[in-house]
């Protein structure tokens, strides 16, 4: 496994947490019903 450095991280952390909100909320969402259904 390549270990990622502290740089590529920060840089990924910084991407709009707003899309990255959007798609936890997606896959929790499609989980959920996939579970209930």
């Amino acid at each position: 496994m390549p270990v990622l450095p502290k740089m590529d991280i920060s840089t990924f952390s910084n991407v709009t947490p707003k899309i990255f909100i959007q798609q936890t909320c997606w896959f929790v969402l499609k989980t959920f019903s996939k579970c209930t259904l």
